[in-house]
């Protein structure tokens, strides 16, 4: 299954970086360009953009303001530092000692915000402070940050990190939906700090990624930080899994039920647990690859239609307009400069 088509992000999330682009005085038409964003795609709140073309601007930014923290905080972190942590931790015995040091060097390196490590009762928290959160309007930088604390370290033990729970300052915001495919776990609002929680359990988990691997994965960074899919709930993931590999042809709920060796009801059943449908999987795994397709312009709108399994192009057009308030022929005229 290829992960960059089977991914989107919510155009909130390009608006956020864009705010904090602008409000640090950089020029945003080649920032736009390079990720081939425009006004019109970004106006409709509805519109989701492809884990690419997001992390193409979030690239862009970094490279022009020289700031991994985007202006966000009360002091900047040089682009860069981030690989200096790296560079670092995957020299680590386990996972234990990855978030101690995670904690130690930016208590070293930047004094706007803090990180601290709970252990008790079974349960370890990885608590973030900033000195000035305020900074933080569209909370871009807590939403940025607690995935990257959770996902790279994921990486480097070669596994995914369960979430418990997570922990956010302030009220729920506006765009906490799309929280459930950062952070597929319980969320609860209204902390005087941010946090995830996991079992004490993984903290044994020994680093396995070597520098090899390292340059090779910060090539491809952040789209890899936005792309893992390992942290989807496991019939969520299977669900998944199987529809993008026939996804040319109509697959039933039953087919699916087969190839994970349970009934159909109890799949349903744990689909609900997981806090999703069958068809609820189905429209997101359509839509995200409808925006990647329509990201190419040598792929006809026919042709779309077709490889999503829609009887006729009206019949996609419907679906599409309905997914993000455009047509798909308009979607790709907003999309492509």
């Amino acid at each position: 299954m290829s992960l960059h088509y089977s991914h989107s992000v919510s155009v909130h999330f390009a608006n956020a970086v864009l705010d904090a682009a602008r409000q640090l005085g950089l020029n945003l038409e080649p920032i736009l360009q390079s990720a081939r964003l425009n006004q019109p795609l970004l106006d409709n709140p509805q519109s989701r953009i492809t884990s690419q073309q997001f992390s193409q601007l979030m690239r862009s930014v970094w490279e022009q303001s020289d700031d991994e923290f985007l202006g966000l905080t009360t002091q900047p972190s040089k682009y860069g530092v981030f690989r200096l942590f790296a560079d670092g931790a995957i020299q680590e015995q386990n996972l234990h000692r990855v978030y101690k040091h995670l904690c130690r060097f930016y208590s070293l390196v930047n004094q706007s915000i803090s990180l601290s490590l709970y252990i008790s009762k079974g349960q370890v928290e990885l608590r973030m402070r900033q000195v000035q959160p305020e900074i933080d309007r569209n909370l871009l930088f807590r939403d940025f940050f607690l995935l990257l604390w959770h996902r790279f370290p994921g990486w480097l033990i070669g596994k995914s990190i369960p979430l418990q729970q997570v922990k956010m300052r302030g009220a729920e915001p506006a765009h906490a939906a799309e929280y459930r495919f950062m952070f597929p776990c319980p969320i609860t609002y209204g902390h005087d700090y941010d946090a995830f929680v996991f079992s004490e359990e993984e903290l044994v988990n020994p680093v396995t990624q070597r520098a090899e691997n390292l340059r090779e994965h910060f090539k491809q960074a952040p789209l890899n930080w936005f792309t893992r899919q390992e942290f989807t709930p496991v019939y969520t993931r299977r669900v998944m899994d199987y529809l993008a590999e026939y996804r040319e042809h109509e697959a039933s709920m039953q087919d699916i039920a087969d190839s994970v060796n349970v009934s159909e009801r109890t799949l349903r059943r744990k689909l609900t647990e997981e806090g999703t449908s069958f068809q609820e999987i189905k429209d997101k795994l359509r839509k995200n690859m409808a925006i990647y397709y329509l990201s190419q312009p040598d792929i006809p709108i026919s042709t779309i239609t077709n490889k999503l399994g829609f009887s006729e192009p009206a019949a996609f057009t419907r679906a599409f307009k309905q997914w993000t308030g455009q047509t798909p022929t308009l979607y790709r005229e907003n999309t492509l400069i």
